[in-house]
């Protein structure tokens, strides 16, 4: 009885901390269907550390590159099959729009695109992927934001999804 109990209480908790954002599914979601994934690039190492899975949440720190002085965190949270993702990033230009993507490989030598998120826009990007942290984890990920849409070969931001 105690833990049909318990258990109801953590789907009640779910269902107020994800279904109250006062955000619709149009505002927060990109729909993305992944890319068919390129060999990533050969990939250096990245000493960056993980907040690893706390509840149903993954933080990453993302670390700056390219001398841009970007940085933040990049937390994943669990919604059943999908996955929000939030970028919080510090040392952009206040007016940049600048393009995030999941892409295939680690940083620095990302590869293919196979989740577009939302632009970060005043240090923020909230986007819903249609894949679970299981699966983005299963294999090696990176969370990439680019200078601009005019420059988006320049990399200022990533942090690696660690592979389990």
């Amino acid at each position: 009885m105690k833990g049909r109990l318990a258990a109801l209480s953590a789907l009640v908790l779910a269902g107020l901390l994800f279904g109250c954002s006062g955000q619709t599914q149009s505002q927060t979601s990109a729909t993305a269907a992944p890319a068919t994934a390129m060999p990533a690039a050969t990939a250096m190492g990245n000493s960056m550390s993980n907040t690893m899975m706390s509840g149903q949440a993954l933080t990453l720190a993302m670390k700056a590159e390219n001398g841009s002085g970007e940085s933040g965190t990049a937390t994943l949270t669990a919604m059943g099959p999908k996955t929000r993702v939030v970028l919080a990033i510090t040392g952009e230009a206040a007016t940049a729009d600048q393009p995030a993507h999941i892409h295939v490989g680690v940083c620095p030598g990302v590869g293919a695109v196979v989740y577009p998120l939302h632009d970060v826009v005043g240090g923020k990007s909230t986007t819903i992927v249609s894949a679970t942290i299981a699966s983005l984890t299963a294999s090696a990920h990176a969370i990439n934001v680019h200078e601009s849409k005019a420059q988006i070969g320049k990399y200022v931001s990533c942090a690696v999804i660690k592979a389990k």
